[in-house]
């Protein structure tokens, strides 16, 4: 599958339903940090959300790149040791 482009991703941003869609979660999350702030306890889970639902709205073309780029970048324990002569 072909990569996300910055052109594609700002136009997924700009549409309509994307628009809508990320009002939602603007909506739901901002619902949730009104009941804690009023007292009422949130589960686990609700608390999760709301932090998804942040970092979602938050979510910019270069978090998705650095992403990608870091799944080609070798990790630690798949580096082969250097040959010893």
């Amino acid at each position: 599958m072909d990569r996300l482009t910055e052109a594609e991703y700002g136009e997924w941003r700009q549409r309509p339903a994307t628009q809508k869609v990320r009002q939602y979660w603007r909506d739901y999350r901002q619902s949730l940090m009104e009941r804690w702030a009023a007292g009422e306890k949130l589960t686990d889970a609700q608390q999760a959300y709301a932090q998804i639902l942040g970092d979602l709205e938050g979510l910019t073309f270069q978090d998705i790149e650095k992403f990608y780029e870091s799944l080609e970048e070798p990790r630690d324990d798949e580096v082969e040791p250097d040959e010893e002569d």
